[in-house]
């Protein structure tokens, strides 16, 4: 075989290594909760869904999730057990003096989700997460 030919060759075995390399990484594999999340039984829309490992009061960084239309789907927990905290800041409609940059506006929110129940330190939620995809559906109610 000339050097001319092998060139061709290794470059075909070397991106197919590649190729098989990069697909073995990309099977969307890996330990995930998703579910739903309602509140009163109508779906929380625009709220955020956070997993903090059990004794810790950090906040987590890959364990969040958007809930968007009453969903949520958190990627990167590892197994295990977690405390789970809800939010859910609505528009009013009302325009207010910001907190942060006066004099100028910004939408007035409230938060939706009980506070205390299912969000902060004293959340009632939690989730013992397995490996692989975990379905875990919240419904919550804001009666007592």
């Amino acid at each position: 075989m000339t050097e001319g030919a092998r060139l061709p060759r290794i470059f075909v075995i070397v991106s197919l290594g590649l190729a098989l390399f990069a697909a073995a990484g990309c099977g969307g594999g890996g330990t995930r909760a998703e579910g739903t999340v309602t509140l009163d039984d109508a779906p929380v829309d625009g709220g955020m869904i956070l997993f903090f490992p059990h004794g810790t009061k950090d906040k987590p960084d890959k364990a969040r999730a958007d809930i968007v239309n009453g969903k949520y789907s958190a990627k990167g927990l590892e197994p295990g057990k977690y405390r789970v905290e809800i939010f859910w800041f609505k528009k009013t409609g009302k325009q207010v003096v910001s907190k942060n940059d006066p004099p100028n506006k910004e939408d007035e929110t409230i938060q939706m989700i009980p506070t205390g129940k299912f969000n902060g330190p004293t959340s009632l939620l939690s989730a013992d997460i397995s490996s692989g995809s975990n379905t875990i559906d919240f419904p919550l109610s804001s009666k007592k």
